[in-house]
């Protein structure tokens, strides 16, 4: 598995487990989004602690799921990025779209 998640608040957390560092992780990354958004989740947290690699792939999927959040009403944050992660974000200017948010701040 690619992720797990848990229910914090009124949010749901998805923990990233492993580095998206091709297309197939990418796609296997989607896949776990997918049942998240599918059973209906609208404010979700990306935990991105355990990711030191991803690529344009990846980062795509995030984005592609951001959309969909956005367009049923829901929200996308991301907490705990490293700073390999953060300059891939700020790169494709995500830190805009999605911001960043404290699990502490969630309990």
């Amino acid at each position: 598995m690619f992720t797990s998640t848990e229910k914090i608040a009124e949010k749901t957390i998805i923990k990233i487990h492993k580095d998206i560092s091709d297309i197939k992780k990418a796609e296997d990354f989607n896949d776990e989004l997918m049942e998240v958004y599918n059973i209906g989740e609208k404010e979700i947290v990306l935990d991105l602690s355990k990711i030191n690699v991803i690529n344009s792939s990846g980062v795509g999927k995030i984005l592609f799921f951001y959309k969909l959040l956005k367009d049923k009403g829901g929200n996308l944050y991301m907490t705990r990025p490293n700073q390999y992660v953060k300059e891939v974000f700020d790169t494709f200017m995500l830190h805009v779209l999605i911001p960043e948010i404290s699990l502490e701040s969630l309990k």
